[in-house]
């Protein structure tokens, strides 16, 4: 009797978390619009934190093949960018989901399934005393 109640507790959280398991891990889609929140750089001095200036939103603008990005509503770059899903930085070393934007690499991104979803850009090889991020919410 006590292995069958322990089965039906077991049976119910089992399937829940299969059933979750089929979701999309977050929004797989870059398109759209992205406010900037904020950013960090490390250094050998420390990290150093920038939030976003209320007064000038950066936002970048993702199309099928286009991004734009604008300053307090000004235009200030554009051009092409490409997602690559492998990207070889050294002999040997390789990463995933790395953003390019006009054949320059801007990082490795990720985007996580929120309220606002979130887009992350850092660096694709960080070390202990330097590396960059920046993360951007989508704007609606």
């Amino acid at each position: 009797m006590r292995a069958k109640t322990i089965l039906y507790l077991l049976v119910p959280v089992v399937i829940s978390a299969c059933s979750k398991s089929n979701e999309v891990p977050g929004s797989a889609s870059i398109i759209g619009s992205w406010k900037f929140e904020s950013s960090y750089y490390v250094t050998i001095a420390g990290t150093k934190i920038t939030q976003a200036d209320a007064a000038k939103p950066v936002i970048l603008n993702f199309n099928n093949t286009l991004y734009s990005t604008t300053v307090a509503g000004k235009l200030t770059t554009g051009g092409n960018y490409t997602l690559l899903d492998k990207y070889q930085y050294a002999p040997g070393y390789y990463i995933t989901n790395v953003l390019e934007l006009d054949s320059i690499i801007a990082g490795k991104y990720a985007i996580h399934r929120g309220n606002p979803d979130t887009l992350s850009i850092s660096d694709i090889n960080p070390g202990p005393d330097n590396g960059f991020g920046a993360t951007y919410l989508r704007v609606k």
